[in-house]
């Protein structure tokens, strides 16, 4: 505590007041898994390195391995990055949507499937048209769409990470500071054109990834560390349990393999933010410093880490970028073919590690 009012301190003398629009509540963070981070992101080749502002995520299309990355900028732009040699990239425009893409991935007929912050969920033509899909559920705007998996049969299972703050800004750590269960899982039918609600009451869903036998979703609670489990098939059908399976960081992204492995980005537990959780009120004054402050502070001090995991959520191992090259943290995992591609929030670039 002492720590804690040596910090805030200064903030009240410079009259922070504001609470940031939030209303905190406490908690007490879970005990960290204990696994061993190994080298090996050291391998990765970033992409593009300086050209892209937050590629948070990235999608290749499966049918098509050595093709281009695609990702989604913080203005709005979709691109293709392209790296003809290594160390030379381009960037060429794709499509361009009303809010910040986020998740995103190839369904059938190459075409991209994405979450907009601000706006839902959208479908993006390989000439690069772009069609809004969900853009209201239940007659109210989305808010925060995030992350998307595609089933077999086309239905397509996506969060909204919070129905009152968005990717603009600080948005995100105001809504994880908050930490409130105001979070839900959809799923969209293309072939009805339906939106049912799958889960509710989640604490910031972020990352979304069915099991490999297509009977349950992983989904990331970021703000509350875990990972949870909601089952559409079964006798579990239509509930939602907890992971017991402790993490060695905070997750974000993730994606299935399509053999029972699971790759997850992390962030790296910091002792200030569980020394928070019990303190709503210290909370909701962090919240208020302003959104360059925020988010200065959450992108100077994110790593490289990833891990890959059972499906039950069993850590098997966890890799760390050890060089510093991954300025601004993995946010986003995708396996496809032989390679692992990544996307970072605070960071510039893309990057590819052979598997």
């Amino acid at each position: 505590m002492r720590r804690l009012t040596a910090i805030l301190l200064p903030l009240l003398l410079a009259g922070c007041w504001s609470t940031g629009g939030i209303d905190a509540v406490a908690w007490e963070p879970p005990a960290a898994g204990a696994a061993t981070p190994e080298r090996g992101l050291e391998a990765a080749t970033l992409v593009a390195d300086g050209l892209l502002e937050m590629p948070e995520d990235v999608a290749v299309d499966p049918a098509d391995p050595a093709g281009p990355i695609v990702t989604g900028l913080a203005d709005g732009r979709i691109v293709k990055v392209v790296e003809r040699h290594p160390g030379e990239a381009t960037v060429q425009p794709f499509a361009r949507v009303r809010g910040i893409p986020l998740g995103m991935k190839f369904g059938a007929n190459h075409t991209l499937y994405a979450c907009v912050s601000g706006l839902g969920l959208i479908a993006v033509a390989p000439d690069g048209t772009v069609r809004d899909l969900v853009t209201t559920v239940d007659g109210k705007p989305l808010v925060f769409a995030n992350d998307l998996d595609i089933a077999a049969d086309g239905t397509i299972y996506f969060t909204e990470s919070s129905t009152r703050f968005d990717a603009t800004g600080a948005g995100p750590i105001r809504a994880i500071a908050e930490n409130r269960p105001d979070g839900r899982l959809l799923a969209y039918d293309p072939r009805t054109g339906a939106t049912r609600s799958v889960a509710t009451g989640l604490y910031f869903p972020n990352g979304v990834t069915l099991t490999h036998g297509g009977q349950a979703l992983l989904v990331a609670e970021t703000s509350r560390y875990r990972l949870s489990r909601v089952w559409l098939d079964g006798p579990k059908a239509g509930t939602t349990e907890v992971v017991p399976h402790p993490l060695p960081g905070i997750p974000d992204g993730l994606m299935n393999d399509g053999a029972g492995n699971v790759w997850i980005a992390l962030v790296p537990r910091d002792a200030l933010l569980d020394t928070l959780a019990p303190h709503p009120w210290a909370r909701n004054l962090v919240a208020g410093l302003p959104d360059g402050l925020l988010t200065g502070m959450a992108g100077g001090n994110s790593v490289g880490v990833v891990a890959s995991l059972d499906e039950d959520g069993r850590v098997k191992r966890v890799l760390q970028d050890s060089t510093g090259r991954m300025k601004g943290g993995i946010a986003n995992v995708a396996p496809v073919g032989r390679n692992l591609y990544m996307g970072t929030k605070w960071g510039r670039w893309v990057a590819v590690l052979p598997l």
